[in-house]
């Protein structure tokens, strides 16, 4: 009788877990889920990158009290639903977020642009581009902040 169900039990599990195997080894393929390995380097990466990131001019409020030609709403509007475009569907369009930071007239924008993406999207535009990009994408964005007039 016990040899009956184990072999029963047996008969299930071993294709479910073929099944499960497949599908892990299809998930990590596609980049889905990651090993602890990986996720591991992936928070150091990621800890590196807050390092690359150190403008001021992509907090919110930066250019409060400042004295500076604000940009219209329509166009911080535009710009920050690019940048929520870009970054926050399936996968990262560097491309557009490197374009939209070189559309701003000065660096006083970026800090503009930074409030509306805070109000449209209640979410920090400085800690979505450290979650969406790259060390490398990350600098990239930094060099055409200070390749920026200041006001």
């Amino acid at each position: 009788m016990k040899k009956g169900i184990i072999i029963q039990i047996l008969t299930y599990a071993i294709p479910i877990i073929v099944v499960l195997y497949i599908l892990n080894v299809v998930l990590k393929r596609m980049g889905l889920i990651q090993s602890g390995r990986e996720k591991r380097n992936t928070r150091e990466e990621k800890a590196g990158a807050k390092e690359i990131v150190t403008t001021d001019y992509l907090k919110s409020d930066y250019h409060k009290g400042k004295s500076f030609t604000p940009m219209a709403d329509s166009l911080l509007k535009k710009y920050a639903k690019q940048l929520g475009a870009a970054l926050r569907f399936w996968g990262t369009d560097e491309p557009l977020v490197f374009s939209t930071f070189k559309s701003l007239s000065n660096k006083m924008n970026v800090s503009q642009v930074s409030e509306m993406y805070y109000k449209i999207y209640q979410e920090d535009l400085r800690a979505a581009l450290v979650n969406d990009l790259n060390n490398e994408d990350l600098a990239t964005v930094n060099e055409i902040i200070d390749s920026l007039p200041k006001r």
